[in-house]
């Protein structure tokens, strides 16, 4: 239900039950902050480094493509260890959607969601992302098949064999891989990710009759980033840049989902765009049931643990980086090593991570075998490759120290690991 002002009570990762409080200044409720699909950034390794540093804060996939994620259904699986986690698909194939909702929902995803907010040229051509804003009946009808994806394979409480998905869409090929049987513990909420507007479609209106189409299509969430989305070839970047922000009208549509009609009153809205301090993030909770942040948390991913924590200091931090750290290399050298993790403390990081994450980061894994000796010239030939997301992550550990002293010396330092033995050295 859209957020009176008031946190409720809700189950944390670990079980624990969070306590009733309104929000405040020095302590932003985490269960009520999650952070942002963002390409090259939420891959695994990285949604685990966050998950360290805050236990509570809901995270996203990258956007995951609906054909990749059927068409390999056992990596898909592979990506989720962490139940409070939702994952984005990509797609304007109602197909494509339907097959991958049902493996990410066997998977254990807490929430599907569609993206319709990339201003991406290259994801617009495919006709999906923020150009779906610009269809909003074939959104609706992608909507539509990843609920009967989701209801498909709760439904089935396990593994569907290829025939069974074949009669349920026509037209669909089998899997190209059987999927493992599961037994998803609750029916996922589908949701969608759009924009206030899109090019010269910017007013509150045109706003709610998009919106109108998702919520006859049964979706349970909306996480609203408050620009618009330029589509005239300029950037994704300068997306982020140029429209300008709008809460306000964010706000407006989260009113008028609330008084619409009473079978939209449990949608949940999420407020994106510009979250990047406490004090923002406080005012946008006394009337959103959610804060997004993006780019902040690339820039600075401590502020996940200064936003929970009252009176949050520079020994608070550097202590906490250094713990995370720590935590963080005993995991990956586990995985890379394909070995389990059962010699850590923090309820977040289960004795699984590390046999779950070994097989998402093969690349990484054949490193542990590879000689550790850099060779003089030649990138190809190193065992480090940063579009692997295990090194990827390793090289952005600096990014912690992010606000102290000394903060540049840290990120070059992580920036130069590129072998298992640096990183077991560290």
């Amino acid at each position: 239900m859209l957020a009176q002002g008031v946190i409720h009570a809700a189950s944390s990762p670990s079980g624990q039950e969070h306590e009733e409080h309104p929000a405040s200044a020095d302590r932003v409720p985490m269960h009520r902050v999650s952070v942002a699909p963002m390409m090259a950034w939420t891959d695994a390794w990285y949604r685990v480094l966050l998950r360290l540093i805050d236990r509570d804060v809901e995270l996203w996939t990258e956007m995951l493509p609906a054909a990749a994620v059927w068409r390999n259904p056992a990596k898909a699986r592979m990506v989720v260890w962490d139940a409070n986690t939702v994952a984005q698909l990509g797609g304007q194939d109602p197909d494509d959607l339907f097959r991958a909702a049902q493996i990410l929902t066997q998977a254990g995803y807490k929430e599907i969601n569609l993206n319709m907010g990339c201003p991406s040229p290259r994801v617009a051509s495919g006709g999906f992302g923020a150009q779906m804003m610009l269809s909003p009946s074939h959104a609706k009808e992608c909507l539509v098949a990843i609920g009967e994806g989701v209801s498909r394979a709760v439904a089935s409480g396990g593994a569907l064999s290829a025939a069974e998905t074949a009669t349920q869409r026509p037209g669909c090929p089998p899997f190209s891989q059987g999927v493992p049987p599961s037994s998803p513990a609750a029916m996922p909420v589908v949701s969608a990710k759009i924009r206030i507007g899109v090019d010269h479609h910017d007013d509150p209106q045109w706003l709610q009759g998009v919106v109108d189409h998702l919520l006859d299509a049964g979706v349970g969430h909306l996480a609203v980033h408050a620009r618009k989305a330029l589509l005239n070839g300029i950037s994704p970047r300068a997306n982020r840049k140029i429209p300008q922000l709008n809460h306000a009208r964010v706000e407006g549509l989260a009113q008028w989902v609330r008084q619409r009609q009473v079978a939209a009153s449990n949608v949940q809205l999420t407020l994106n765009g510009g979250i990047d301090t406490a004090e923002k993030a406080v005012h946008g909770l006394t009337w959103a049931d959610k804060v997004m942040i993006g780019r902040a948390v690339t820039r600075s991913p401590m502020m996940l643990a200064s936003l929970g924590t009252p009176h949050w200091n520079a020994d608070q931090h550097y202590q906490s980086a250094m713990h995370i750290i720590a935590q963080f290399k005993c995991l990956a050298l586990d995985a890379l090593a394909s070995k389990q993790t059962t010699d850590t403390t923090d309820p977040a990081a289960r004795a699984t991570i590390a046999a779950d994450m070994a097989a998402t980061t093969e690349a990484a894994a054949e490193a542990i075998t590879t000689t550790d000796e850099k060779p003089a010239t030649g990138r190809s030939a190193a065992p480090m490759r940063r579009d692997v997301p295990f090194w990827r992550t390793v090289q952005r550990l600096g990014t912690l120290f992010t606000g102290l002293p000394d903060a540049k010396r840290w990120r070059v330092h992580f920036a130069s690991i590129s072998t298992p033995s640096e990183l077991a050295r560290l």
